[in-house]
């Protein structure tokens, strides 16, 4: 049950309070004036002279309209009916013969008191009002951010199906809009050493933004030495005139500063500057409050954390997918890869080859330099080989000194061309460490499909076993 005083502090019963005691004001004011008027016949005393009767009938009066505009007006209405009481009960006592008009100075302080609570009401009912304003505010700022901490949530799933950043950062920025009261457009800005690059944006050509060049310096925040608070920039059109340096002509400058008001915040990643977001509204310099600074300043704190959470995905990712040491494909993402290429050669009736590859010497180097020497000489190896290979050919790493690399749309004498190519340029640049130069080279077996062999199976067998035959020949001619 709500509290029973609540009832007394309705509008609806203020507004009856303020009703009684505006009549009785009233009737009050008149009784004054007719207790004034009678006491001037009766007494017919000279120091009572007509004028002076209406002067203080006048003064009742005026008292008592003042009185009535005042609480009209939620002014302090009651002192005014204090005042008015205060009066009579003073010509009550200077004229004794009061008494005989039948006039109780009661009912005027009574009036007064009526006023005074009518008062109390009145201040009562602001102070709550101000209570339950503040608290509707709070409230919906909290909405508000649990409806931009809602979309944030929303957009995690689909960083696990897709790990395209600017994807991400073009959803981050609808939900933006469409959470941030009169945001109509909208981009994010990505800091690229010293240059801003736009990376998404939502009413305005991405392309043509693409073609802006804005420095770090040039940046609304950086101008005004205020670079994490947000920011409302309500001149966009002079302020771009001063600053862009774009390959655009007069129309397009004129195309991406069409926004009236632009609600600015910078995004920040591990402490640092990572971007800003821009929100714009087209019609109105003041469409944006302090409320939607402090919006978009959370919004640029969920932004931080699902960059964040972007970065977790991708470096799952490469985990699940890349050897974390060379860089090369993880064996179990090799299998998916060879697999596609597989289906595909057989659809289109294409070939394709396989080598496999053990790298020599692993063991020696060790065993004698330690294996942090080791992992550089596989490292080194690496950093060769994916310089020689084109960005079609799969190459990845299927065991601790072993390695596959799958030759699409290759002919046997291609794979072996591009293998001796691999060879030669390991010779003319050895691995050094430790003051030792070490000459890496391996063992490499090949077969193609579908000259070899028609299933992956007998392909992969095939090409280790002839791997092994091309490592014994390589250490007899030794």
């Amino acid at each position: 049950m709500g509290d029973p005083m609540n009832i007394f502090l309705k509008p609806q019963f203020l507004k009856y309070i303020k009703y009684a005691s505006i009549i009785l004001i009233l009737v009050f004011s008149l009784d004054l004036l007719m207790t004034m008027i009678d006491l001037g016949a009766y007494s017919g005393s000279s120091s009572i002279q007509p004028i002076y009767v209406f002067s203080i009938s006048f003064l009742s009066l005026t008292m008592a309209c003042a009185g009535v505009l005042m609480i009209q007006r939620e002014l302090y209405g009651s002192s005014v009916a204090v005042a008015t009481g205060l009066l009579y009960i003073a010509l009550t006592q200077v004229n004794e013969t009061i008494h005989q008009i039948g006039f109780q100075a009661e009912y005027v302080v009574m009036i007064g008191i009526i006023s005074m609570i009518c008062f109390i009401y009145d201040r009562l009912l602001r102070s709550k009002v101000i209570e339950i304003t503040v608290l509707k505010h709070k409230l919906n700022h909290i909405e508000q951010n649990f409806r931009i901490t809602k979309s944030m949530m929303e957009i995690t799933p689909e960083m696990l199906l897709d790990d395209d950043l600017d994807k991400l950062l073009n959803r981050i920025l609808l939900k933006a809009i469409e959470n941030i009261p009169r945001a109509q457009s909208g981009s994010i800005l990505i800091k690229e050493g010293d240059e801003m690059i736009f990376r998404a944006a939502n009413g305005y050509d991405l392309n043509l933004l693409k073609k802006i060049h804005l420095r770090f310096e040039d940046m609304f925040q950086y101008k005004i030495g205020n670079l994490y608070e947000p920011a409302v920039i309500q001149d966009i059109k002079t302020f771009n005139e001063k600053n862009l340096n774009s390959d655009l002509s007069k129309t397009d400058v004129m195309e991406v500063s069409i926004a009236k008001a632009v609600l600015t915040c910078a995004i920040m990643y591990n402490d640092e500057i990572y971007g800003f977001i821009n929100l714009d509204n087209l019609d109105d310099p003041n469409a944006f409050n302090p409320q939607d600074k402090l919006m978009i300043k959370h919004l640029a704190q969920q932004i931080e954390i699902a960059l964040k959470n972007h970065t977790l995905v991708e470096e799952i990712y490469k985990l699940s997918q890349y050897d974390s040491l060379t860089g090369a494909n993880s064996r179990k993402h090799h299998e998916k890869l060879i697999e596609q290429i597989f289906e595909q050669a057989k659809t289109n009736q294409t070939q394709f080859c396989i080598a496999v590859i053990d790298v020599n010497d692993l063991k020696r180097v060790n065993d004698t330099l330690g294996h942090s020497v080791g992992d550089g000489y596989l490292v080194h190896f690496s950093q060769i080989v994916q310089k020689q290979i084109s960005h079609q050919t799969i190459f990845s790493r299927t065991g601790g000194d072993e390695f596959v690399m799958v030759f699409s749309e290759c002919e046997p004498s291609c794979a072996r061309d591009k293998i001796e190519e691999i060879r030669n340029e390991m010779k003319r640049t050895p691995f050094t460490a430790v003051e030792h130069l070490i000459e890496s080279d391996f063992g490499c077996g090949i077969a193609c499909y579908p000259i070899d062999g028609t299933d992956l199976k007998t392909l992969m067998r095939l090409s280790d076993k002839r791997m092994y035959e091309d490592k014994r020949a390589r250490k007899l001619s030794k």
